[in-house]
């Protein structure tokens, strides 16, 4: 068995093998795993680079700037940037956005209600007091 001691693409030599490619990009404990599960949809990916039947193996440099754009390291394709860590921080601050315009809405709704009472009391009010007029 072959031990590979890469521990960056930068270690790696100019042409490499999908397995120390492998090695390189996530160490040697995940490598194998990885090659079967999720390099097939990465080397399928367009711009990563095929492998070199003369030198047997993939251009180390080609596939350290498919990476860099894949990360979003240039910026020449964002939509291979993948976008990090889910952060819901945000989430509660729209919650508690959503409650206090609720909460306002309810106090309006309430405000509303009670000028409405008011009146149609002030009015029945004026009413009885226009009927005794006329009694």
């Amino acid at each position: 068995m072959t031990t590979y001691h890469f521990r960056n693409l930068d270690a790696l030599p100019l042409f490499a093998t999908d397995k120390e490619i492998a090695v390189a990009v996530v160490g040697p404990q995940r490598a194998a795993e990885w090659l079967k599960a999720r390099f097939p949809t990465i080397a399928a990916r367009p711009g990563f680079p095929k492998i070199d039947e003369f030198h047997g193996g993939r251009a180390v440099p080609r596939v350290k700037l498919f990476y860099e754009e894949y990360m979003g390291v240039t910026g020449e394709h964002p939509s291979f940037a993948q976008d990090g860590k889910e952060d819901w921080s945000g989430l509660s601050i729209r919650a508690d956005r959503k409650a206090r315009a609720k909460t306002n809405s309810d106090a309006w709704t309430d405000k509303k209600r009670k000028a409405l009472e008011e009146h149609r009391a002030k009015k029945a009010a004026e009413a009885s007091v226009e009927a005794d007029k006329t009694d």
